[in-house]
């Protein structure tokens, strides 16, 4: 079940510990047999992780159909996921059967959504048919297989303290992302000393380059996006401290 809590973990414990099965039940079944506390989080499978990208890559195509990233020809895009108190990392590019994704550094794996209606997700994952329940919680993506659920959090654009105007004493200049897009070069680090007008970065968007450069002559604070990476509108693109 999607989007409302229930006790199914609970009662699946139960119905698969053993003194259950042998009908040794009693009112007390839970206490005795440690059943009252937080069940620990299932591990998450890698088909949840790469169902989760494909469907949120599907869901963006879908929106904005001149949007960059893998649904372009020769694109490519990174997302990030959190689950299970570890980041996984899918990197993805579009291939003639679908998306091409790699999670974690892997080997790569084909996707092809078939169709997603009704909280239902159908899919191909290296030829073979899969379906999962899927849903959105904000920013996160549930996708439910075998009758448990896993949530794919998305960390959240990084807030850099200080920045922008009236950050106060010593604050540096923050460049933020005009719109969604995905960074496609990288020219600097974090404590690289950059010059007025460098340019440091350029972001894709609408089938556009943008260029990012320095407001002012400083060191590289904070660079949170790599060369893929796909960036929410209004992330923090760059910090860069005065002298």
């Amino acid at each position: 079940v999607l989007g409302v809590p229930t006790n199914l973990p609970l009662l699946r414990r139960i119905a698969g510990h053993p003194a259950f099965a042998a009908g040794e039940t009693t009112v007390r079944f839970l206490e005795e047999h440690d059943l009252t506390g937080a069940p620990a989080d299932p591990p998450v499978p890698r088909e949840a992780v790469l169902l989760a990208a494909a469907a949120e890559l599907s869901r963006q195509a879908h929106a904005e159909p001149f949007a960059t990233g893998p649904w372009r020809n020769l694109g490519a895009a990174r997302l990030r996921y959190t689950a299970g108190g570890r980041q996984h990392v899918v990197e993805a590019g579009r291939s003639d059967g679908g998306l091409t994704l790699r999670l974690d550094g892997g080997r790569e794996t084909v996707v092809e959504i078939l169709s997603e209606r009704d909280g239902r997700l159908h899919a191909a994952v290296d030829g073979e048919a899969v379906s999962a329940g899927l849903a959105f919680d904000g920013p996160d993506t549930l996708v439910t297989l075998g009758g448990v659920t896993h949530r794919l959090a998305k960390p959240p654009p990084p807030d850099v303290d200080g920045a922008g105007p009236g950050g106060g004493e010593g604050a540096g200049a923050s460049l933020t992302a005009p719109m969604p897009g995905t960074v496609v070069k990288v020219l600097v680090g974090e404590g690289d000393e950059v010059e007025e007008g460098q340019l440091l970065l350029v972001l894709e968007a609408m089938k556009m380059e943008q260029p990012v450069a320095a407001p002012h002559h400083g060191r590289v604070a904070s660079l949170p996006y790599g060369e893929g990476d796909l960036v929410p509108g209004g992330a923090v693109l760059a910090e860069i401290e005065e002298p």
